[in-house]
């Protein structure tokens, strides 16, 4: 007796970059790896240059993720990989507006009928170039590596806080500041 398994993945087929599906940022959806060797593509569209955050969660056990980013020229910016089972975070700083594409897949390939959460988040305003010298420091007033030097840019004029954390993360300083720059 043979059993037809069906996939419940509502954006298949999205296979390559031509057939990629056109997902919104900043929400949720559900896909899976299957069958055996499938490539899962999806397109979001931005109307400004800023982050582009892939979360993939709820991956199955036997799933090894990777995660590609691309341009609209379908050229290669930013990809992750996480092993069996694992989530997966991957970023990219886009550069403009337009379409850019996501590519999920298994690494070794397998596959599996159960889904995994896929959520491309998007943001114009967001903390880059981030810097601490010395690395580590300690800031326990024990004399040694007590003091650091924090730099950063913020891609918009705000209001930002730095909250200096001890091991058991209690929080021992607290800079606040207005601006784009950090330092």
């Amino acid at each position: 007796k043979a059993t037809l398994i069906t996939n419940p993945d509502t954006y298949e087929p999205n296979n390559d970059f031509t057939t990629a599906k056109l997902i919104s940022t900043n929400t949720a959806i559900q896909g899976s790896i299957f069958p055996l060797g499938d490539y899962d593509y999806y397109k979001v569209n931005v109307s400004t240059s800023g982050l582009l955050t892939v979360d993939l969660t709820n991956v199955p056990a036997n799933i090894a993720p990777l995660i590609y980013i691309y341009n609209s020229s379908q050229a290669y910016l930013k990809g992750g990989s996480a092993t069996q089972g694992q989530n997966l975070t991957v970023s990219a700083e886009l550069g403009s507006a337009g379409d850019y594409y996501i590519r999920v897949i298994a690494n070794p390939s397998a596959s599996s009928i159960s889904a995994y959460s896929l959520k491309a988040g998007f943001t114009n305003f967001y903390i880059k170039n981030v810097s601490d010298s010395p690395d580590p420091f300690s800031p326990n007033n024990d004399g040694q590596k007590d003091i650091t030097t924090i730099a950063a840019t913020i891609t918009a004029a705000g209001n930002w806080t730095i909250n200096i954390k001890d091991s058991s993360n209690s929080i021992k300083r607290t800079f606040t500041g207005t601006g784009s720059a950090i330092s």
